[in-house]
């Protein structure tokens, strides 16, 4: 009898949702982490560290992945994955900061490994299907949104808090590893190689890239920092904490549903609109208020916002018909996210206790009224283009 085997597109949702588990873990509890293990001073290290192994990992994975395939990339990120689990359990039991430290890397590299995920799945399908693919991949954070957080809560309260947050991921990393090595990663549906170094991308990668990162970065800022707002407007109970990132992190996620969908209706410019709208409104609502439930909404409409941004420029990156470059642009835009992550990360606190949180929204508010006028200014641009009578060169997302 044959063994049943779960199609490439859900096994790779499936990693998503495991490496999103392992990334919301650590944001949820590093800082409590450095904390129990070091000063106030260092709690948001591990993170940073996290953050910067993320970047470094970027354009060694994409170089990796064009000369041995990505099976072969996403089993070795998901060992180092399950050797950074491993390492973090150990760490937390000799009580030794620096160790954990040595963890945050190793895991840092599992995420910037998985990084490619999305883009694998897209590169399966044809290219009328890509964008409904890299979205419906992405749908596996959802998991994640209640995986981490809930596993660092759980884990909290035992003898040895968050021990077995880190422990219990061990085993589906690495099993869910040794499962996409054996995939084959051949792209489907694309251009013949001779005739895509002929293309030239329909859209310009400059605005492609800033909202993409820019996105990234306001995102990771106000994230990072509302646990430590949250600290500051009296809200101490961890719980509370964790429940404000899970629906973070829902709202990241749950709109994969659509937002594939969303850009083959409209288009890619329009839903980058809306995803920096709702980075802005998220800043007004921060604004007005430092109770749970604002604390709430605004990481929520957060959440939605980023989906849309990154959805949206991984899906014009994901256009480029050339596949080395598209490789290498996929590692550009994901290296300047988690730059600019690592920044914002080991800045928020300082930032939130020098400042305030009023203070911090208020100057991150001219950032998301940026994306959203350029945003708006190629969407024009495109619908220029559009008219009747005007020569079409090619998609424009």
């Amino acid at each position: 009898m044959p063994r049943f085997r779960p199609p490439p597109l859900l096994q790779l949702a499936a990693a998503q949702a495991l490496m999103m588990s392992v990334s919301s873990l650590l944001l949820a509890s590093s800082a409590r982490i450095g904390l129990q293990l070091g000063s106030p001073g260092l709690a948001t290290l591990p993170l940073a560290l996290q953050s910067l192994a993320t970047l470094l990992t970027l354009p060694l994975a994409a170089r990796l992945g064009l000369r041995h395939g990505r099976a072969m990339l996403f089993l070795g990120g998901a060992g180092l994955g399950a050797l950074g689990l491993g390492l973090a359990a150990l760490a937390l039991m000799l009580h030794s900061l620096g160790l954990f430290l040595v963890a945050s890397g190793l895991l840092g590299v599992f995420i910037g490994v998985g990084q490619g995920y999305r883009f694998a799945a897209a590169e399966r399908v044809a290219p009328a299907q890509r964008n409904r693919a890299l979205a419906l991949t992405l749908l596996g954070g959802v998991l994640a949104a209640w995986g981490g957080p809930w596993l660092a809560a759980w884990s909290a309260g035992q003898d040895l808090p968050f021990l077995y947050g880190y422990g219990l991921l061990l085993p589906p990393v690495l099993l869910l590893g040794l499962a996409l090595g054996r995939l084959d990663f051949q792209p489907a549906g694309g251009a013949p190689a001779a005739a895509s170094a002929r293309l030239r991308p329909a859209h310009p990668l400059g605005p492609v890239l800033l909202l993409g990162i820019g996105g990234y970065g306001l995102m990771g800022l106000l994230m990072n920092a509302t646990p430590i707002a949250m600290l500051c407007a009296g809200h101490q109970d961890f719980g509370l904490t964790a429940r404000v990132i899970q629906w973070h992190v829902v709202a990241m996620y749950a709109p994969s549903l659509i937002t594939g969908r969303l850009i083959d209706r409209w288009g890619a410019w329009p839903v980058l609109l809306a995803g920096a709208l709702l980075n802005g409104a998220a800043m007004g609502v921060n604004l007005e208020g430092s109770t749970l439930p604002a604390f709430e909404l605004a990481l929520t409409l957060l959440g939605l916002g980023w989906n849309l941004l990154y959805v949206g420029a991984s899906s014009l990156i994901g256009q480029h018909p050339d596949a080395p470059r598209r490789a290498r642009l996929q590692a550009w835009h994901d290296m300047g996210c988690f730059g600019l992550m690592g920044l914002v990360t080991l800045g928020a606190a300082p930032l939130v206790d020098a400042w305030g949180w009023a203070r911090l929204n208020q100057l991150a508010l001219p950032g998301a009224g940026l994306l959203a006028l350029v945003a708006a200014w190629q969407w024009a641009r495109q619908w220029q283009e559009a008219r009747p009578g005007r020569l079409k060169t090619g998609q424009t997302g």
